[in-house]
């Protein structure tokens, strides 16, 4: 967003990552643009901002807080402030896991190609995803062994989740 045209950005991570994040910030000379904060949106004081946004890409929106996170942000919209994304829909199948390692690399691949994209030190990433096994993998997928459905439809900011949903798919493979 900082190299988009946005004069200010507010950057709000809860974990230690904050600290890596931070240093991409000043390792990429955008310091006088992006502030770095450590919290949870949904503890942080809110401000006027005209667009909030998460990235959901290979989260688990229930064990990382999503939607929470996502009620919060919408709290911080100036008035004609843009949520994105706006809403969430989760879809249930059973599926054949991709081995987490295989995972890793291709995230590893996909740091270098958006730094050079956007021609950005990202080596810090990179030492990052090296470093560590992840302990929770959510993959897309292409074996998928049954049909899917659609297990919650959330708008952010406007409902909770139910808790517990039921879904009904139909196996399509026999195997693991």
């Amino acid at each position: 967003a900082a190299r988009r045209g946005a004069g200010r950005v507010v950057a709000v991570e809860p974990t230690v990552l904050h600290e890596l994040a931070a240093r991409l910030v000043a390792e990429n000379g955008l310091g006088h643009i992006v502030q770095v904060r450590q919290g949870l949106v949904e503890d942080l004081p809110a401000e006027p901002v005209d667009l909030a946004f998460s990235e959901l890409l290979n989260a688990d929106p229930f064990f990382e807080g999503v939607v929470p996170a996502m009620g919060a942000a919408a709290r911080w919209l100036a008035p004609g402030g843009l949520l994105a994304p706006r809403r969430m829909r989760v879809h249930a199948a059973l599926c054949r896991a991709n081995d987490p390692a295989r995972e890793a690399r291709a995230a590893v691949r996909e740091v270098r190609a958006l730094g050079a994209r956007f021609g950005l030190q990202l080596g810090a990433v990179e030492e990052w995803l090296g470093a560590r096994a992840p302990a929770r993998a959510f993959t897309l997928s292409p074996e998928a062994v049954s049909t899917a459905a659609l297990a919650w439809d959330v708008a952010f900011g406007e409902q909770e989740p139910p808790e517990v949903v039921e879904v009904e798919v139909e196996v399509t493979q026999a195997g693991p």
